[in-house]
């Protein structure tokens, strides 16, 4: 009887559970999307947003790619060190 009554219990809970889950992300979610509404009308009062340019973008582009070289020489300099460090 009281495994029955454990099994309604454990039930009861995940329902409850999935349930108060269910509201607490419909809240955030919410309580987020005012947030960002709020804050585009406010850039739309404002007009102070300058358009992208494309100096800018390609800049920004090549940054990104110098970044990623950096990153591999890094791996590849590691992995190396590593391989020396495995022959000797």
């Amino acid at each position: 009887m009281e495994k029955k009554c454990n099994k309604c219990k454990f039930s009861q809970g995940l329902v409850l559970g999935a349930v108060g889950g269910l509201l607490l992300g419909l809240f955030i979610t919410n309580v987020q999307d005012t947030e960002s509404t709020t804050s585009v009308k406010a850039t739309k009062k404002d007009e102070t947003l300058e358009p992208v340019k494309k100096e800018k973008t390609e800049d920004l582009i090549n940054k990104t790619l110098n970044a990623i070289d950096q990153g591999f020489e890094k791996i590849n300099t590691m992995i190396s060190d590593i391989k020396k460090s495995e022959n000797k």
